[in-house]
């Protein structure tokens, strides 16, 4: 039975017959007869067979439908990988770690890029389940080790989603991103169930992230239970060691979930928010109904960066029968590389589908979204939650919060007075 080895000699890697003298064939051989491939779906079935033809790099090549990641970013991406590996470097160019990292990480990638099932990806690279999960988890906890150098802080600069668009230049000229969350299922024991049940009674976890307006993630905090409210999640990532940090000056847009509190702006509540609210030609009312509709163009930017990471990696939303700790890494790792392919590849054909600002993107109820610098996946302590919409564990006083909503009146008021300038409201 073929083999998938990888080639250095060549420009491909192909499916090849292994060498008798090859040490690694009588395992492999062993193996493969437990690698019949007979469940999953007539997807995966298709997309196996069809890859089963083809050189890795080809099938690599090949559109999103089949191929999770095109061989340029495979092949820029590995070696940046090398440092997490829990192996030295010359293991890595031995025959003793075979498949190589290529191979190992082209492995993870069809996992978490199709969802499927080791068993299905035992038939496409003819290695046995135990080989496979092993090969997966080498790859995410080295992406997990070299994580952060994927996550940047925002600028100090002005973002040219904002310089460059009238509707949002100066008014938001000290906004450098949007903060938001999303809940992703999950699978855990049935004595560990009750905190991870959201209010919807679906078992899941919180996971709070903090978008760029170019589709990027600043910062993810991933593993909050389910039943977490959205304020005490960013409060955990307020006061945590690894904590979210905001530039001094600066802000985040945050939706109706969270309140204002020094460097977080939300929209007006009472009022209409969100691009469905706004349907057909715009004719705002007033300072706050104008305020929300450009915050709520700028703060979609989140919904469709969190649709890209769930439509390029449908395996966050299928909750995989791992143990907790990895379906947390599993978030963390899908940012990294979203972020990854997203410097690497701008032109990505799953960018260009959200990267329009009319695209709506449907949204989850429970949903959170972070902010900033690193990303933690720590299960976090339990802390204790206000009946306002403010938590008193807030690290803020009475005045830095009424300070701030004297700032988000202020932006609003600038934006009315130059609209009504430009565009005079006539009274009914």
């Amino acid at each position: 039975m073929s083999s998938l080895l990888w080639n250095t000699t060549a420009d491909s890697c192909y499916f090849r017959r292994p060498s008798p003298n090859d040490p690694l064939s009588v395992s492999r051989k062993r193996s493969s007869k437990r690698a019949d491939f007979t469940t999953g779906s007539r997807r995966e079935k298709a997309i196996l067979s069809f890859c089963a033809t083809l050189p890795l790099r080809r099938v690599l090549s090949l559109p999103p439908s089949v191929a999770p990641v095109t061989a340029e970013t495979l092949a820029v991406f590995a070696p940046l990988i090398v440092s997490g590996f829990s192996v030295p470097w010359k293991a890595l160019m031995t025959r003793k770690m075979v498949p190589m990292i290529e191979e190992q990480l082209a492995i993870f990638m069809f996992i978490v890029g199709h969802n499927l099932r080791t068993r299905a990806v035992q038939e496409l690279f003819k290695y046995s389940g135990e080989t496979i999960s092993r090969h997966f988890n080498n790859v995410l906890n080295a992406i997990i080790a070299i994580s952060l150098d994927f996550f940047q802080s925002p600028s100090s600069e002005i973002p040219p989603e904002i310089r460059d668009d009238p509707r949002f230049y100066p008014y938001f000229m000290d906004c450098v991103g949007a903060v938001n969350g999303v809940h992703f299922p999950v699978i855990v024991g049935v004595d560990e169930q009750g905190p991870f049940r959201n209010k919807h009674g679906v078992l899941s976890q919180s996971v709070l992230a903090a978008c760029s307006f170019d589709m990027k993630f600043h910062y993810v905090l991933a593993g909050w239970e389910g039943s977490a409210s959205d304020i005490r999640v960013l409060n955990s990532a307020l006061t945590r060691q690894n904590k979210l940090q905001v530039p001094e000056g600066k802000y985040f847009l945050v939706d109706f979930k969270y309140a204002n509190i020094p460097g977080f702006i939300a929209p007006y509540l009472g009022t209409p928010y969100g691009l469905l609210e706004y349907e057909g030609k715009f004719q705002p009312q007033d300072a706050k109904e104008l305020f929300n509709h450009r915050h709520s163009l700028l703060q979609n930017m989140s919904e469709r960066t969190f649709g890209a990471l769930k439509e390029r990696f449908p395996i966050l939303m299928s909750a995989p029968s791992y143990p907790l700790t990895t379906q947390v890494k599993l978030v963390v790792a899908a940012c990294a590389l979203h972020n990854f392919i997203r410097d690497n590849n701008p032109n990505d054909s799953i960018f260009k589908m959200y990267e329009h600002e009319g695209f709506l993107v449907p949204q989850m109820e429970e949903s959170v979204t972070v902010t900033t610098p690193p990303l933690d996946f720590e299960k976090p302590e339990v802390m204790g939650v206000g009946n306002g919409m403010v938590d008193s564990d807030v690290p803020f006083d009475a005045q830095q919060i009424e300070d701030t909503l004297k700032l988000r009146d202020a932006i609003a008021a600038e934006i009315w007075n130059d609209y009504v300038h430009d565009f005079p409201v006539t009274c009914v």
